[in-house]
């Protein structure tokens, strides 16, 4: 899957087979008319899109409905009682007749960006519990990671283009890319560096290039890192692509995509590789936050132990952040008093102290 001609008819499909509602549709927010463009839909009663105005301006009546609010606050909008809210008033006339009574409107970013909305209806009132809700999220969010996706793909594609090009549009490109490069020679040391590197790094370019790859590499990745430039330098591949962790100046651990890609002699030999460099710890994050959602819901749903939930999700995000020590704090019946949850790598001196102390002002350590 490579675009969105692919990949909407396919998430509007999965809303509607697999997450059981009976009608799906994405609209495209398009900044010239300040509307939301219908772009894909599955079922079908599609007829009233084709008449349906939505508005991505609040000072509308359009621009007030669920799938309009949830574009411009980034937030999803349910409706219990389709017939009977204020929220889709605008919609009652060309969909009359469609007995619908609920729906859910979750917003699609794109970079970071508002960029589109899947909106989902059902017959019954009171559609959407906290599973189905959830699952609806996870599906807008793997849209806009894939979208996501779409565009860095792109961006690398031409810009491994562009050093397939003359050495007068490699050095402009290396200079002023968004990207992290370097070029090094056959023992991986560095010849060169540009800004952007030295940015994500936080080194200064001199530091940089007196640096060896290993040390600036998790140890866990020094290997696979080693195994490609290997390959690279005998000739058996002319570029690679791996996910690997580079370690900071400061310490800190990031995620990074590292694209290489060989400049050989005319004997076949290395002369030098090139390397593009993104960060991409925030997409990372996502994921882990992701898969700790999703492994949550299915032990709410398989009936786990209050205990257990939170003992993952402290672990979930303990992993996420190793320098990080967390807990979970429980009111009393009476909301007088805090109770331990879970908190599995704090000393039992801090938990005993906390467990029961009275809630008040300057009471706790946050």
């Amino acid at each position: 899957m490579s675009n969105e001609d692919e990949l909407f008819p396919l998430f509007c499909q999965l809303a509607v087979e697999f997450g059981g509602v009976s009608f799906a549709w994405i609209g495209i927010a398009d900044l010239q008319s300040e509307r939301i463009i219908l772009v894909e839909s599955f079922a079908t009663d599609t007829d009233f899109l084709q008449n349906i105005h939505i508005s991505t301006r609040q000072d509308t009546a359009a621009g007030c409905g669920p799938s309009a609010t949830a574009y411009r606050n980034n937030h999803p909008v349910l409706t219990s009682d389709w017939a009977n809210s204020p929220l889709t008033k605008a919609e009652h006339t060309t969909a009359s007749g469609l007995n619908w009574a609920s729906s859910g409107a979750f917003p699609i970013q794109r970079n970071g960006q508002p960029f589109a909305v899947l909106s989902v209806y059902h017959e019954t009132e009171n559609f959407f519990d906290s599973e189905s809700y959830g699952l609806f999220e996870v599906i807008s969010r793997n849209i806009t990671f894939a979208l996501n996706n779409f565009d860095w793909e792109q961006a690398r594609h031409h810009a491994l283009e562009t050093l397939r090009s003359n050495e007068q549009h490699f050095r402009a490109y290396f200079e002023h890319s968004m990207f992290g490069m370097a070029a090094s020679r056959p023992d991986e040391s560095w010849i060169e560096v540009n800004q952007a590197l030295c940015d994500i790094l936080g080194y200064t370019a001199e530091e940089l290039v007196t640096t060896t790859r290993d040390a600036l590499t998790h140890p866990d990745d020094i290997e696979p890192n080693h195994t490609l430039f290997k390959q690279l330098l005998d000739d058996s591949i002319d570029e690679f692509m791996l996910e690997k962790r580079f370690i900071k100046k400061s310490g800190e651990i990031i995620d990074a995509h590292l694209a290489v890609r060989a400049v050989r002699n005319t004997d076949g030999s290395l002369a030098y590789a090139v390397a593009l460099i993104a960060d991409i710890s925030l997409r990372k994050l996502a994921e882990r936050r992701e898969h700790m959602h999703r492994n949550t819901l299915e032990k709410v749903a398989r009936g786990g132990s209050l205990q257990d939930i939170m003992a993952q999700v402290i672990q979930s995000i303990e992993s996420m952040h190793p320098d990080a020590m967390c807990s979970i704090l429980l009111m009393d019946d009476k909301g007088e008093h805090l109770l331990n949850g879970a908190a599995p790598s704090l000393p039992d001196s801090f938990n005993n102290a906390i467990n029961g102390i009275k809630i008040g002002t300057g009471v706790g350590c946050c």
